[in-house]
């Protein structure tokens, strides 16, 4: 149809479309209406039309609300997540290990999400799923590491790291009590089904590590997933999705059966958890 209106593909126009939305991309601004209507007579055909409210137009260069938050979302990884991850590249594997001296600033942490949708202008679902799986991965890393790391500390092969293996599990530690910090913080401002796995691993590996390596840092963290699990079952946003007065959404269910990995066999706090959830309803 555009061809015969001498609008050319290619020449005068380009349309992308990723899941739901289109991206129209076109050199003349006379032009797109046209291109405009028969994307809409093409939608009707299939009985589907246009979300007029999400309509958007932006000029070169291309950087949207979306790429915005991402950008902020990566300078949020970089800082809180990767500054004290380091890795050695050997022959056939890399070990992935945490340097001295890291330690949350939490304050710090939840101004950096709030700036980066402020500057975004965006809200928190925007970068949530983004930072959580960019978390997850990160513990994945550890995980597949830290027995290496801590049975070698002391050997020829890691001995320029220059770690001591008491300071350095400390260290290993308040990472992963961290992580859970900072993973649970995110989730209770903007759950979904997605992050909902990814934060349902990140719970499971770290309790993995902490148990094995420190008992102590172990039992800290469990005082802290319990506190977060009782801040996610009174938020907003948890109250939203469980308005259904006859089903529990994945998103609590999710991390609920990653409670196992804290309180294995402590039915009497799952009881109480489900039962204030219960009561929200």
């Amino acid at each position: 149809e555009l061809i015969e209106k001498e609008i050319k593909p290619g020449e005068d126009y380009n349309i992308c479309r990723y899941v739901d939305n289109f991206y129209v991309f076109y050199n003349e601004i006379e032009k797109i209406g046209i291109i405009e209507d028969e994307i809409k007579e093409g939608l009707d055909f299939f009985k589907m039309h246009l979300n007029d409210s999400k309509k958007e137009s932006i000029a070169r260069p291309f950087f949207t609300k979306k790429s915005m938050a991402i950008s902020e979302a990566t300078s949020i990884c970089e800082n809180y997540f990767e500054s004290h991850l380091k890795k050695i590249t050997q022959k056939n594997s890399t070990i992935y290990y945490i340097s001295p001296g890291y330690n949350l600033n939490f304050k710090n942490f939840s101004l950096a999400l709030r700036r980066a949708c402020h500057l975004a202008d965006s809200d928190y679902e925007s970068i949530s799923c983004f930072l959580i799986a960019a978390l997850k991965i990160r513990i994945q890393k550890l995980s597949s590491s830290q027995d290496e790391i801590i049975k070698k500390i002391h050997t020829e092969e890691y001995k320029n790291l220059e770690l001591e293996k008491e300071s350095y599990i400390e260290n290993l530690s308040n990472y992963l009590v961290a992580a859970i910090e900072m993973c649970m913080h995110i989730y209770t401002l903007s759950p979904s089904v997605a992050s909902s796995m990814d934060a349902a691993i990140i719970l499971i590996i770290t309790s993995q590590i902490l148990k094995k390596h420190n008992p102590d840092h172990f039992k800290h963290a469990r005082e802290k997933v319990q506190m977060w699990l009782s801040r996610l079952i009174e938020s907003p946003s948890i109250k939203t999705i469980t308005s259904n007065e006859h089903a529990t959404q994945i998103e609590i269910l999710n991390i609920f059966c990653a409670l196992d990995a804290f309180f294995d066999g402590e039915h009497n706090l799952k009881k109480f958890l489900i039962g204030n959830l219960q009561d929200r309803k």
